[in-house]
């Protein structure tokens, strides 16, 4: 160990996806090539992980659930991990920032409802502390916290269950909150196309 650091091969059965993650979708194609390359050159850094702060048996994952998503496929039962200690808000931060840096980009949406969390209580981040921490302008992260605080839950709910794209769901979050529920029904059935909803949209709305 160093500076509070373990290397360890974790058990996949003892990692838990989801606690900090700002995905909102999965995109199976992705995975698949994922799976590919570890397959043919290996794994090339471990994934990030820090352990559960009320649940010894259980390990978080920080950053990295897609790469645990591909391995599966392989039939690994373990994964190179690297575990720090660290805080919900620590692992909040790292979750997205990494993500910024390597990987699948993150939709508009999941970035603006992931920073959301970090505006929200408990930790109660400042407009101008994101935009530092993430070397974004302050601009940037208003548009986006301004679409994420009109998101209803309706609407939140139809993106985590894949029933509409995050895309679309950014054009329908500039309707008022209690407007979107409707939309997201309307739209979900035929299963339009992103360009589809926007004309349904400037045509629905006078």
């Amino acid at each position: 160990m160093k500076d509070n650091i373990l290397y360890a091969d974790l058990k996949l059965e003892e990692l838990e996806l989801g606690a900090f993650t700002p995905r909102l979708k999965v995109d199976q194609n992705y995975l698949d090539t994922l799976a590919d390359d570890i397959k043919s050159v290996g794994l090339q850094k471990p994934i990030l992980c820090r352990l559960h702060p009320e649940n010894l048996n259980r390990i978080q994952v920080v950053d990295g659930e897609q790469i645990v998503r591909a391995i599966k496929r392989l039939g690994w039962k373990t994964v190179r991990s690297e575990v720090k200690k660290m805080s919900d808000e620590d692992a909040m931060f790292l979750a997205m920032h990494n993500n910024e840096m390597h990987g699948l980009r993150l939709d508009q949406m999941e970035e603006a409802l992931h920073l959301l969390r970090l505006a929200s209580p408990p930790y109660n981040w400042a407009e101008w502390k994101i935009a530092e921490k993430f070397g974004k302008s302050q601009p940037w992260v208003h548009e986006r916290l301004d679409v994420a605080r009109n998101v209803s839950e309706a609407l939140k709910k139809s993106m985590i269950t894949r029933v509409i794209t995050t895309s679309q769901a950014r054009h329908i979050a500039q309707l008022p909150s209690d407007e979107q529920e409707e939309v997201v029904n309307t739209i979900a059935e035929p299963k339009l196309s992103v360009p589809t909803t926007k004309v349904y949209l400037f045509w629905s709305n006078p």
